[in-house]
């Protein structure tokens, strides 16, 4: 055989999916039920932290509105400086979720998928799509009133992001801000943009062994080693 025709058959062979790694590449209501599965638990922690940057923004109105003072008040900064980077996190969040609503709704009309979701199931997966691209326009509501209101009264009144607690009354998934190094314990939850959602209201920071003490956190809260 030519060298030519060797190569030829090499890159047939390379091109033709094989075993388990080929069947992966072909949808199916597995697949389907992973994707549903993310995309929840991507809406859950969105919708921590965009319950976590409401309560904030909501404190500093009313604080501000309640209380007569000078133009710059660092009770009412710190509030708000925490907002900000919730926001940052509920961005990606927001984007992530858009992604993987649209990819949902892909996987619905394949052709080895649709025939298997039957009508009540279809209008499941298309109102949990739609909660996922809602997820985007909550964040453009939040980004507006920040930009029109929280962030002239930052600009005349920095503020960094320190030790806070946050705002009560708890509701389970909880979003707090973590400035120090170490993991989140005792959830080990994902920090992102400085962000995590903690799923039972408890944290601390420790080191590999999480040799710390957890204790209850409130939305919007921030945590230091």
């Amino acid at each position: 055989m030519s060298a030519l025709a060797l190569t030829f058959t090499a890159a047939l062979a390379l091109a033709q999916p094989s075993g388990a790694a080929g069947a992966q590449l072909v949808p199916d209501v597995v697949e389907l039920k992973r994707q549903e599965r993310l995309l929840r638990a991507l809406l859950d922690d969105e919708g921590a932290v965009r319950d976590a940057a409401a309560r904030l923004h909501n404190t500093a109105a009313a604080l501000w509105r309640a209380t007569p003072g000078p133009r710059c008040r660092p009770e009412v900064a710190s509030l708000l400086a925490r907002a900000a980077v919730l926001l940052v996190r509920h961005r990606h969040d927001a984007q992530s979720i858009s992604v993987r609503a649209t990819a949902l709704e892909a996987l619905m009309r394949e052709p080895t998928v649709a025939p298997l979701v039957g009508p009540e199931r279809e209008r499941g997966l298309l109102a949990l799509a739609q909660r996922g691209h809602a997820a985007a326009d909550a964040h453009l509501e939040l980004r507006a009133w920040h930009l029109r209101w929280a962030a002239p009264v930052l600009a005349r009144c920095p503020s960094d992001v320190a030790d806070a607690p946050g705002i009560g009354p708890s509701v389970g998934r909880t979003a707090i801000i973590v400035r120090g190094e170490g993991p989140v314990c005792p959830s080990r939850a994902r920090v992102r943009a400085q962000v995590a959602v903690v799923p039972d209201g408890v944290a601390c920071q420790g080191g590999a062994d999480c040799d710390c003490v957890p204790a209850p956190v409130l939305p919007g809260a921030t945590i230091d080693r």
